[in-house]
């Protein structure tokens, strides 16, 4: 579809001044390789007809203010799909709700099926494997806790006699639960706990390293060469968009991180109402979402993607700056014009420009596994 064409069709879909209240509103990332829908983000809204209530926004195309918000049943009807993107939306139709986590099983179900090439088929079963085994190693690490803290026998299996450790986890926090109950707790808090890390291992876990990861990129941006002011601007906010985005995950990921340090606290106050627990161990997961993209990019493109590097960097709701006291936020006034300015330069809307951007998007999709 042409550009005037899409703007036309998308025009009754516009929200211009949209900024998210939550992480829900926001939605999660869907890292689709079709090139306008690249940036996009699925959440799930109960008014919306249709398609299990799923509506994606879409960053404006034409490089203006706002997002659309559109159907999700209307995508395909608005947009000449990719193959991987086409799956995608299939699959992400029929979930029951859409966080970050849930967004990524699906790409990655979608990506190793080999709809995003090769590369991105064995980097998404290489990364899905490596995601199972540091699950065990969490599930072991609670595991542990718990045994060390009730001093219980642990059975072999959940039905086995003698263990002790319900009776244990009882006596500790008076709640009572079945092994079974137990077993099942400890390997949802372990799927939940996994991206954080085990607290004694600062660098470990897939959160805390994609910090690490933005740290290394801002600093690799300041060192760069820049050769024209919208360049050095371009990394002005992104080390600063970076840098706001730190100051705010790493309490997070510290909150997330110290719900393990009491193991049998943690498992009572699961069973009793796991709600709070869910929502706290997730706020760095949801911080952190569509940053991996970002690092993607900067790792396919580094300097001549500052442009679309600039237009990924995500939107923080108004829920993210509750996360931290009022005096250590980092304010950027000027950012959101600036990423407005940069929006509009750079289009390039023909065959075979889009063709080079597909191929790029493929590239991303196995770097952002």
């Amino acid at each position: 579809m042409k550009q005037e064409q899409l703007l036309q069709t998308l025009a009754r879909h516009k929200d211009a001044r949209w900024r998210p209240a939550t992480f829900a509103e926001r939605g999660a990332c869907v890292t689709f390789t079709t090139p306008t829908l690249l940036g996009s983000r699925v959440h799930m809204n109960d008014d919306a007809v249709g398609t299990g209530g799923l509506e994606l926004m879409v960053p404006n195309p034409s490089g203006g203010e706002g997002v659309y918000v559109l159907p999700w049943g209307a995508l395909p009807d608005i947009y000449a799909l990719t193959l991987h993107d086409r799956h995608a939306w299939r699959r992400l139709a029929q979930t029951g709700s859409v966080t970050p986590p849930q967004v990524r099983a699906v790409l990655r179900e979608v990506a190793v099926a080999g709809y995003a090439g090769r590369a991105a088929a064995r980097a998404a079963a290489a990364a899905a494997e490596a995601e199972q085994a540091s699950r065990e190693v969490t599930r072991r690490a609670l595991i542990y806790r718990l045994l060390q803290q009730s001093g219980a026998r642990f059975p072999d299996q959940p039905g086995a006699a003698g263990g002790g450790l319900a009776a244990a986890l009882e006596r500790m926090t008076s709640v009572a639960a079945w092994p079974e109950q137990i077993y099942a707790a400890i390997g949802t808090l372990a799927e939940l706990l996994e991206p954080l890390g085990l607290p004694e291992d600062r660098a470990g876990g897939r959160l805390p390293q994609r910090l690490l990861d933005l740290h290394a990129m801002s600093k690799a941006m300041r060192a760069a060469t820049t050769n024209t002011e919208d360049e050095r601007n371009c990394v002005l906010f992104m080390t600063d968009a970076v840098r706001h985005l730190i100051s705010l995950a790493r309490p997070a990921l510290t909150a997330g991180r110290t719900l393990m340090e009491d193991a049998a606290d943690l498992l009572a106050q699961w069973l009793r109402d796991p709600v709070p627990v869910q929502r706290k161990a997730a706020q760095a997961e949801w911080l952190l979402d569509g940053w991996e993209l970002v690092l993607a990019l900067w790792q396919v493109g580094g300097l001549a993607s500052l442009r679309d590097l600039v237009r990924l960097v995500p939107m923080m709701p108004v829920e993210a700056e509750e996360l931290v006291p009022l005096a250590e936020r980092v304010n950027l006034p000027w950012a959101d014009e600036f990423q407005r300015r940069m929006m509009t330069q750079g289009r390039d809307w023909r065959a075979s420009a889009v063709l080079d951007v597909n191929r790029r998007n493929e590239r991303l999709r196995a770097v952002a596994a």
